[in-house]
């Protein structure tokens, strides 16, 4: 059932606004036209479709049919303003690239803290063996030296 079939089975709005458990200015609003036009939201189709017993397929097609209309009257006002705006489908697009890239940069950022922290590890690694080196070097120099001293060449 379609949304406009579904608002005709009512005596008038304001049977549709009590079974909604809304105002009657609400129910004013879905019997306009144009950019006047109100959607119910799914809660009131869901007490309409209670009310009138419709199966799940019938109240599918209506909160389907609902939606569809919400959009066609969402384009048709942004275009009456001059304001397109993008597609969910776009919007969807845009932060799925957005979540990207905050995650390549993320991944990046934990990549150069590794290397610095491997970089450091290999500097202190080489800054440790030039000093055993060194000690190395110069305990080989004071032995030359005590043996030098010692008069035992």
């Amino acid at each position: 059932m379609t949304l406009d079939e579904v608002l005709n089975m009512f005596r008038d709005a304001t049977e549709a606004a009590q079974i909604a458990r809304t105002g009657r200015t609400s129910a004013w609003h879905w019997y306009q036209s144009g950019s006047r036009r109100k959607i119910p939201s799914c809660s009131v189709l869901v007490l309409w479709a209670e009310h009138f017993s419709m199966s799940d397929a019938d109240l599918g097609e209506l909160i389907r049919d609902a939606e569809l209309k919400r959009v066609e009257l969402q384009e048709m006002v942004s275009s009456e303003r001059g304001i397109v705006p993008p597609r969910r489908s776009e919007l969807r697009r845009q932060l799925e690239a957005e979540i990207a890239a905050e995650h390549s940069k993320i991944l990046e950022m934990e990549r150069n803290r590794e290397l610095e922290q491997n970089e450091e590890y290999w500097e202190n690694k080489r800054k440790h063996f030039e000093e055993v080196e060194k000690r190395a070097r110069l305990d080989d120099l004071r032995n030359k030296l005590k043996e030098l001293s010692n008069g035992n060449h």
